[in-house]
Order: structure tokens, then C-alpha cells, then sequence
């Protein structure tokens, strides 16, 4: 076994920032490409704790990999790449500070109470790159 292993889905583990990882060696990304706008999702993938928290607790992410370290018994997820609807990338102008845990708002997070009044399709969703006042972790 190496030093990472696959995980088949979220199930509550701990996620955390690998450990050794340099500041410039943490990242995020989301791109997509005239196909998949078309197709309507964005691909996104990450080793940033709080972004990868986010990822993995929103109600629209599909994840495609999640991977750990640590035993299979007690495993630490430290990255994830998956897709996103394409309606829950939001370009925002910057509202204080920027910081990770800030990009996938609240809203966007399972758990968060859902109006009951709403369908599913309306409720708000969305994976913001800004901050927004009021969001993050």
C-alpha cells in the first residue's frame, strides 16, 4: 500500500491538510470546457482542507475521487476531484477577506436548513469564488 489510498465515498471521515505540504503546494481548481458548460457542470478538484470540506458536504458535488492517507481503518481524506452543476460557480467581487474556508458558501452546504416551501431546484446553491459577508466555515 502507498501512501495514499481511494476511498468509494464520504462517509464523515476527518479531512485535513496534508501534512509537509508547502503554502504553494495547497491548491484549488475549477475549470471546464466548452463541452462540459454545454454539458452543464464544472470540473473541480482540491487538497485544501476547508475547500475539500466544502466539496464534499454540498449536496450537488459528485465526487470522482476522494483520496486519503493514513490506515484503511482510520482514514484521512486530504484531496477530492468531481464536478459541480455549472450554476453553482459564482464569480463575485471580493467582500473582506479571502480566505479558503470562504469559497463554498453556506448555503451551498448540506445540513443547512431547507426552506420547505422551495423545490430542490430552487434552493440556493453555489460554489462562490469571493467571498461573501457573512460566509465560510
Amino acid at each position: 500500500m502507498g501512501k495514499y489510498h481511494s476511498l468509494e465515498s464520504y462517509s464523515g471521515e476527518p479531512i485535513v491538510t496534508e501534512a509537509g505540504l508547502e503554502d504553494c503546494e495547497r491548491e484549488t481548481a475549477f475549470y471546464f470546457s466548452a463541452r462540459t458548460a454545454r454539458e452543464g457542470y464544472i470540473r473541480v478538484s482540491s487538497n485544501q482542507a476547508s475547500i475539500v470540506r466544502g466539496l464534499l458536504q454540498h449536496r450537488e458535488y459528485i465526487p470522482e475521487e476522494i483520496s486519503a492517507t493514513g490506515s484503511e481503518l482510520a482514514p484521512q481524506i486530504v484531496y477530492t476531484s468531481g464536478r459541480l452543476p455549472m450554476n453553482c460557480l459564482r464569480i463575485t467581487p471580493a467582500k473582506g477577506s479571502l480566505s479558503p474556508g470562504k469559497i463554498i458558501t453556506r448555503s451551498a452546504r448540506r445540513g443547512q436548513a431547507d426552506n420547505s416551501s422551495e423545490s430542490p431546484s430552487e434552493t440556493p446553491s453555489h460554489a462562490a469564488v469571493g467571498a461573501e459577508t457573512g460566509a465560510g466555515q
